[in-house]
Parts: structure tokens; sequence; C-alpha cells
């Protein structure tokens, strides 16, 4: 267990974070946010104000992460390729239909 003047261990952080987007889905930085600042207007209050904005960046960097990854997941699915090569073709003839 961590002191307070020491501030919230990491498995407390990641405790949190993972609540907060089980709870609040892709609105868990936002709530995380929100948290911090309501829970900073109590005294005595510093160790809870920062375990939500720890919690608030851990949300941020896993969000981050699992954007790459699905993209990193649809570059590597032929389909997705496949689609985007059309979009990019369309978009090229398009273009060469306004200069013309």
């Amino acid at each position: 267990m961590a002191f307070a003047f020491f501030g919230p261990s990491r498995a407390e952080v990641d405790q949190v974070a993972h609540d907060l987007i089980v709870a609040h889905g892709l609105g868990a930085y936002e709530e995380a946010i929100r948290l911090s600042e309501i829970v900073s207007l109590h005294p005595h209050s510093a160790r809870q104000s920062k375990l939500y904005r720890l919690a608030a960046g851990r949300i941020e960097h896993s969000f981050a992460m699992a954007r790459e990854k699905l993209r990193e997941k649809q570059l590597a699915d032929p389909r997705v390729l496949n689609l985007v090569g059309r979009l990019n073709a369309h978009e090229l003839e398009g273009q060469a239909s306004v200069v013309h």
C-alpha cells in the first residue's frame, strides 16, 4: 500500500483506468478529467486528484495503443487494402476530371 505523500501506485492507477473504461467506454478519459476536477475542490484530496489525472493519462495511452493495433490489423487485411486502393483510385479519377 502506497503512502498518501508518495501518490497512487501504478496498480491503483491501472485499476481506476480499467474501471472507468468499463463504466464509461470512449468517454472514460473525459470522466477521469471531470473526477479529478471535482475531487480537487475538496480539502486533503490531492492524492485522489492525482490518481484520476494519472488514470486519464493511462486511458489516453491505452486508447492510442488500441487505435494503432486496429490500424495495423486493418492494413494487414487484404480486403481493407483493396477497399483503400479503390477509394484512392476513385479520388484520383475525381481529381483528374476536375483538372480537365
